[in-house]
């Protein structure tokens, strides 16, 4: 059985406090059955799901010629959103406010990677901290999107992820590919 992989960007240890804070907040562990650990937060930039272990050493240069084709940046945390309903959002993230340069990387990896994966493009791309996911349909819950200050975080790198449901923290970077720094040109 292939392993199961995706491509993403790890978020720093300020963001864990971050997400930790809110979890509690918000009583998260209440209604939702999977609250990642502080070390598996990452902004998911492509799910490749099953993958032969073959094909893993031409895919990871693939990536790592992405990596030199971009400059690490800026992002913003701006607050605490959801995907469905107020009453059973079936998840919880941060906020990222959406960058070129953070569109620009994932636009390469989707195009690149999805023709070496023989897969058609993902929908949209909608830049996320998962800090909860999978509801567990207990009535109560009447979430309400907050907004704060934008934290600014240093992205100077994306990992390719390995996934072990069974280990914690569940997500394991195979390779980190560190973007070129602003004005340094590529190796």
């Amino acid at each position: 059985m292939d392993k199961h992989y995706f491509i993403g960007i790890p978020m720093p240890s300020q963001i864990h406090s971050i997400a930790t804070s809110k979890q509690e907040e918000l009583q998260l562990r209440q209604f939702y059955k999977a609250i990642p650990y502080p070390e598996d937060l990452h902004i998911t930039l492509l799910f490749i799901g099953g993958f032969p272990q073959e094909k893993l050493q031409p895919m990871q240069e693939v990536l790592k010629r992405i990596s030199e084709h971009h400059d690490s940046f800026t992002l913003q945390i701006t607050g605490v959103s959801s995907f469905g309903s107020n009453y059973t959002p079936r998840v919880i993230y941060l906020s990222v406010l959406n960058s070129d340069p953070l569109n620009s990387i994932n636009r390469d990896i989707v195009e690149k990677a999805c023709i070496f994966l023989d897969q058609s493009k993902k929908e949209k791309f909608v830049p996320h901290v998962t800090i909860a996911k999978k509801w567990k349909g207990i009535d109560g819950f009447n979430f309400q999107q907050q907004t704060f200050s934008p934290i600014g975080i240093e992205i100077d790198s994306f990992s390719l992820f390995e996934i072990n449901p069974s280990r914690t923290p569940k997500y394991h970077p195979v390779e980190t590919y560190e973007l070129q720094q602003k004005g340094r040109p590529s190796q």
